[in-house]
């Protein structure tokens, strides 16, 4: 069992504790551009603890492939943008 700090974020409570998305879930970020964004992948998910030992932050860290043919690392990503992305549909 989890313990969830009291000032936890109300999304991380209502999930128990644990991550919505997997390692390996794919998503597109949102853009208000013309151009269609890259393919993400969840590729690790980051937990931060308090000293008493409570669950306070859960985010996840996502790696697409950018420009070239590099692999871009985004951290600090939140479990809203990735459901926001999901929920487009990937058009490939």
């Amino acid at each position: 069992m989890i313990r969830i700090a009291a000032n936890a974020p109300e999304s991380l409570k209502v999930h128990g504790g644990e991550p919505r998305f997997a390692i390996g879930h794919k998503f597109r970020r949102r853009t208000r551009g013309k151009h269609k964004p890259p393919l993400s992948t969840v590729v690790d998910i980051w937990r931060t603890y308090n000293a008493a030992g409570e669950l306070v932050r859960l985010t996840y860290v996502a790696e697409h492939v950018g420009p070239g043919g590099q692999t871009i690392t985004e951290r600090d990503v939140c479990d809203t943008t990735i459901a926001m992305g999901t929920e487009r549909g990937f058009d490939d």
